[in-house]
């Protein structure tokens, strides 16, 4: 009776590491950026709010998209108590399979005064691999894209890879929703 209790016991033991082996270890990724606003505006039509779109890869290929990133953390910096959202989608341009779109959107009620330079940052879990480009940056007061500026009203970036890893700051006591992501050096 112990011989066919322990037989089954490594069975079961073989089988739940045969399952766990196939899955890809996480990893973080991430962006960080400075940015500098260069719309020199009347303060009634300073921009508010700022957004960054871009591509990210998470899974295998051929996956069908099965294993999405996830967001795990961001920083607001000046955006701090107002409102963040991020969307990511499947590319379905993507014959691949497993690259997806990352739309964030950093809103607060105050205009950004012209010069400001303040820090973002979006850091993901994903599978296999760490690779996020095609990021660009834009601006919009109140959800309105803003023309002008250096750039025409868009916030170009340079593709950049997480070198991590990242050291994060406890949530800041008026806002228990933020948390910040600063890379170590």
């Amino acid at each position: 009776m112990h011989a066919r209790k322990l037989l089954v016991y490594l069975a079961l033991a073989t089988a739940a590491l045969l399952v766990t082996a196939g899955a890809a270890p996480a990893l973080e990724v991430g962006i960080n950026l400075d940015v500098h606003q260069d719309l020199n505006l009347p303060t009634a039509q300073l921009p508010n709010d700022f957004h960054l779109a871009g591509r990210i890869e998470s899974g295998p290929p051929g996956g069908n998209w099965g294993q999405p990133p996830v967001l795990i953390d961001h920083v607001d910096d000046i955006f701090l108590g107002g409102t963040f959202t991020c969307q990511i989608t499947p590319d379905l341009n993507d014959p691949a399979q497993n690259w997806f779109k990352v739309e964030a959107h950093w809103q607060r009620a105050a205009g950004i005064p012209f010069c400001t330079i303040f820090h973002l940052g979006l850091l993901f879990d994903v599978a296999c691999h760490n690779v996020i480009i095609d990021v660009t940056g834009y601006w919009t007061r109140n959800g309105q894209p803003i023309a002008g500026g250096t750039n025409g009203g868009f916030w170009p970036t340079l593709a950049s890879a997480s070198t991590g890893p990242f050291r994060r700051s406890p949530p800041a006591a008026s806002s228990s929703a933020s948390r910040t992501a600063t890379p170590t050096v």
